[in-house]
């Protein structure tokens, strides 16, 4: 039947945007409106839900389940029923969950509950029931979508987690894919998931791998990790969000983080990558650059219309916006991020404290360098020494 369904293009949240939007609350409820079945089907269309059983043929009156247009016309039918408390920003709906955000150290817990009152009224007067079962009303902390929400923080739901660790040694491909898709539904906890993944694949063919002691370390290394207490702080919009960036020989990270209340900088999102085998081959400066470019437009949602600092341990980098005639797919880049508003700082290697798999060679004799007029590399560093004991040169330089 999907294959003759015509696709329904009318858009869902984005998890992250919703997200975004709790930041300033404290409480929560949340209901679930076992979605499918309560949308009607038109007339003419119920026969081909036709399906037989051992006790004859059957057709759907309402929705079912599995068609593929299915979301997308829940989706707009629950906004449509909503739009006025979604405006108003007390309420958001991701298919059949509706999650109701209010703040109550400045409202009160009374205007809470009004809230949910007339959520409900227009839900009756819609005709839409709840599942009372799985609904949680007034509570400090909400799962929300495989996901623990309170008050400026957001981390894994424990339950779903913990299951991890029961999971055995794979055996396989497919069921190796299988436990990494799960992973990655968590990776934005995750400090150098994609190095971590990277240290833990094996090659194999025909759903045979060879499993060796780097995949099982790192196999081990990740459950771990998913199954702590993993925890980052939800996005504040009025405070300048800091962007932390990193490039290493096999790939770049950055984590985007915000000072809080008691003057600590949490974390709100990691990010890591590995390099293609194309962008293996760049040079030391477009590596670098290439780790700010991705970074900055993975934290699109968090970045985009704000202003912004991006720290780097590259001190060239500091100045590369203001400059011309650099090399063509250095330009192509810059002109990829000229829609933002920020600015590039320096920081020592030691503070630039991001991705422990992608941490620094501790007597790096790596060449530090700076691209000039002329799209070319200038070497400013001998091996051995330190970007800190040029600085006083690049500045009488540059």
């Amino acid at each position: 039947l999907n294959k003759i369904i015509k696709g329904d293009s009318y858009p869902l949240p984005s998890i992250k945007d919703l997200f975004n939007k709790l930041s300033e609350a404290d409480v929560f409820t949340r209901m679930d409106k076992s979605a499918y079945h309560q949308i009607p089907i038109e007339e003419e269309s119920i026969k081909y839900t036709a399906f037989i059983c051992e006790f004859g043929l059957f057709e759907y009156l309402s929705m079912p389940m599995g068609i593929k247009s299915a979301p997308a016309w829940f989706q707009r039918v629950i906004e449509d029923a909503l739009k006025d408390l979604i405006y108003r920003r007390l309420i958001d709906v991701y298919i059949d969950d509706s999650f109701i955000f209010t703040r109550c150290r400045l409202f009160g817990i009374k205007y809470h509950e009004t809230v949910v009152f007339e959520v409900i009224e227009v839900l009756r007067n819609r005709n839409f029931k709840i599942s009372l079962e799985k609904c949680k009303a007034a509570v400090e902390e909400v799962d929300l979508l495989g996901f623990i929400i309170s008050k400026n923080r957001i981390k894994p739901n424990p339950n779903r987690a913990k299951c991890l660790l029961e999971k055995p040694k794979q055996i396989n491909i497919r069921e190796l894919e299988c436990w990494l898709g799960i992973a990655n539904g968590y990776r934005t906890f995750i400090d150098g998931y994609a190095q971590i993944k990277k240290n833990g694949a094996v090659d194999g063919k025909k759903g045979a791998i060879e499993w060796n002691q780097d995949a099982e370390t790192n196999f081990e290394k990740l459950k771990t990790i998913l199954c702590s207490d993993l925890v980052l702080a939800l996005p504040n919009f009025e405070k300048t969000m800091h962007l932390r960036t990193d490039a290493c020989d096999y790939g770049y990270c950055a984590v985007s983080e915000q000072e809080q209340e008691d003057g600590i900088f949490k974390p709100i999102s990691y990010f890591s990558k590995n390099y293609t085998a194309a962008e293996k081959n760049y040079s030391t400066p477009e590596k670098e650059l290439l780790s700010v470019v991705k970074s900055i437009e993975e934290h699109h949602q968090f970045l985009y219309g704000k202003y912004f600092v991006v720290h780097t341990e590259y001190l060239p980098l500091t100045w590369i916006l203001s400059k011309r005639n650099v090399h063509p797919r250095l330009e192509r880049w810059l002109l990829r991020v000229s829609i933002y508003d920020f600015k590039i700082e320096y920081i020592l290697g030691p503070k630039n404290i991001i991705a422990d798999s992608f941490s620094r060679l501790p007597n790096s004799s790596e060449k530090y360098t700076l691209i000039n007029e002329q799209g070319e590399i200038d070497v400013l560093a001998d091996p051995g020494d330190t970007v800190e004991k040029k600085i006083p040169q690049i500045a009488n330089e540059y």
